[in-house]
């Protein structure tokens, strides 16, 4: 995920902040975000597709212990996430499988890319921002 925009919205500024994926489950957990606004996207899914795999995403994340989420994120978008996160307790098998199935479609395509915009004031904690590359 790349952070793209104005550098003064991390020091409060009006510009707001856009983020770039290229990957299923960043898509999942920003466009999910209040304040997110979806400016572009390709996705080889079907609508129908698409809701159902961002729901799945989101799901089975809420179920992966907070202490282990950054390093299991990227499994949520692999083909093979029933075997890579089927040990967690509390996900269901079938959600994994049905997830497996549509990561498998998407991981067929060049890629589920997106363009999500917030308000500099609603940007996620969590999400990258730019004066953490110069602290590493």
């Amino acid at each position: 995920m790349a952070r793209v925009g104005a550098g003064s919205a991390v020091s409060g500024g009006a510009e707001p902040v856009w983020y770039v994926t290229e990957d299923s489950q960043d898509f999942s957990l920003l466009s999910t975000q209040p304040g997110a606004q979806v400016l572009a996207q390709t996705h080889p899914l079907r609508p129908d597709e698409q809701a159902r795999l961002v729901m799945l995403q989101n799901d089975v994340l809420s179920h992966i212990p907070t202490g282990e989420r950054r390093r299991r994120f990227s499994a949520l978008g692999q083909p093979l996430v029933a075997f890579t996160l089927g040990g967690i307790p509390g996900i269901p098998h079938g959600e994994l499988d049905q997830l497996g199935a549509l990561n498998s479609k998407v991981s067929k395509a060049t890629c589920l890319c997106s363009v999500i915009s917030f308000p500099a004031a609603l940007v996620p904690s969590w999400a990258y921002r730019p004066t953490e590359r110069a602290q590493r």
